[in-house]
This record gives structure tokens, sequence and C-alpha cells, in this order.
């Protein structure tokens, strides 16, 4: 049933595509996630990376004038080159979505003239690690739904939050440790982008894969601009789409006509609505 364009549902973040796009995730119930050095921002983990060196010169300024005993001092003596090896020996991948429910920039970024959607799924939905499971990945990625910060990353400057991380290395494996710190830290890195994209709003589903140095055997390969870029999909429950928008389209009607088909035939029972942005493309 259409809707009004005004009844925002704070639960929901929204992945914007093209048509094609459209039939692809709404038929194979399947999200697309590119490998991060593949993305349109060529600074894309680089980013990251510059927050990651600042974290950790932070870090060791936290615990200077500290006592230090032998497991903290080799610790964080290994840390940061565990930290590294991990960011450029695994593989990464992305899926992009926004909280921001109609943009004009996002429709003009994503879409096509009268080809443009924006999906709006559950977001505690896709937070769930049920999404390995399903998408059968389970043994080789570790995953996370986060939201982007624009400019500064906080996750390892809170000395209180360190000396959380050096109570769990005492009590169970230091080596354990380190590389779910690595993880997070790749995480962060991966979630950090420059100020100027503070506007996108943006919300990252990010998959890493668990063994360094190695090739995901599940990755695929898609042509986009050309070149060879890699990518993986990521099952996704039908319940999880809870809103269809249609992009400003000089052909509503029969744009709103052909998706309710498609939901119908595909057994998703969502709402469907019209973004208010007046844009004319031809």
């Amino acid at each position: 049933m259409n809707v009004l364009i005004d009844e925002v549902d704070s639960a929901l973040i929204y992945h914007h595509t093209t048509t094609e796009g459209l039939i692809g995730i709404l038929e194979n119930k399947e999200i697309w996630a590119t490998n991060i050095r593949f993305l349109n921002d060529y600074e894309e983990l680089v980013a990251g990376l510059r927050e990651l060196e600042s974290c950790m010169e932070n870090v060791k300024s936290i615990y200077k004038e500290k006592s230090l005993d032998d497991i903290r001092i080799d610790f964080y003596n290994k840390l940061e080159g565990v930290i590294r090896d991990n960011v450029k020996e695994k593989d990464t991948f992305i899926s992009s979505f926004t909280k921001t429910r109609d943009s004009l920039r996002q429709w003009m970024s994503y879409g096509k003239p009268n080809s443009s959607y924006s999906i709006g799924f559950d977001r505690k939905l896709l937070e769930s690690n049920d999404i390995l499971s399903i998408s059968n990945i389970s043994n080789d990625v570790v995953y996370s739904l986060q939201d982007v910060e624009y400019g500064e990353w906080m996750r390892l400057r809170n000395s209180s939050s360190l000396d959380k991380i050096m109570s769990r290395v005492k009590e169970s494996n230091a080596a354990v440790a380190m590389v779910e710190l690595a993880q997070d830290a790749l995480f962060g890195c991966c979630s950090v982008k420059s100020k100027q994209f503070s506007d996108e709003n943006e919300v990252r589903m990010i998959f890493q894969t668990k063994k360094i140095g190695k090739p995901f055997l599940k990755t695929r390969f898609r042509n986009f601009g050309g070149v060879v870029t890699p990518y993986i999909g990521a099952k996704i429950p039908s319940a999880a789409i809870k809103e269809v928008i249609v992009g400003p389209s000089v052909n509503r009607e029969l744009s709103e006509l052909g998706l309710s088909n498609i939901l119908k035939k595909n057994g998703i029972d969502c709402r469907v609505s019209h973004s208010v942005c007046t844009l004319r493309q031809f």
C-alpha cells in the first residue's frame, strides 16, 4: 500500500539501488558486499588507518606513566603489528546503507534516471549473525553492522575500555584477545570516512575474512567500470525488508505496479512509498 514519505521509521536503514539491483535483491534475497579496496572513495581504509595510528599513539601515552607487567608490555609491543597484518592481508567486504530516508544525493549517486529504488531494512535483523549462517559463511568470516564515523575514530581512545581488554587478556589467552582486538580495530578502520561525506549518514555491513593471506573461495567477480571487482553475496531474511521507496520517476504508477508484482511473487509483505524529491531526469 502506498504511504506518505514523512512516516519515518527510525528502526530502518536504507539501501539505494537501480531497477536491476532491486530485482536481484528481491529475487535472490541477497545483498552484494564489495571489496573495500574497490569502492568509489579512493581513500577508503586510508582514513581509518590514519585514525588507527593516532589511536595507537594515544594507547602508548595512556600507559606510559603506568607500571606495566610483562603481559601488558608484550601485548602492546605486538599489537600494532598484528593489526597491520590483519588490515593488509585479510579481505574485507562492504555493503552500504543510509539512515536518511529520502535524499536527493542518494538518488543521484546510486540510481539511474527513472530507475532508482530504496529498500528499507530492519536494522536489528541485519545486525544478527544469522546473516552469516544463512549465507553459509560463518566458519570463514566475521561480521558487524556499524555506523560510519566521519573524521575521527574513538574506539581505542578510551582508557577504561583498554583496561577491560587487559583484564580479558589476563583471564584468558593473550593471543586470542589480540586477534579479537585486531578484528575490532579492522572494523573500526572500515567505518571511518572523511568529514566531506558526512551527509551520507552511512551504515555499513562489514565482512572480514578470518584467515590471513589466503584467498576467500566464495568471492565472486563482476565488471564495474571496466575493472574486475571482487564481491560476496550475503543472504538476508525476507522479513528484514520492511519498505521499498520508488525514486524520482516519470513512470510513477507503472513503477509501483511492477514493484507490487515482484514483491507479491517473492512473498515479501512490505509497504511501498514514493520519494517526494521532484527530480526530473531524462
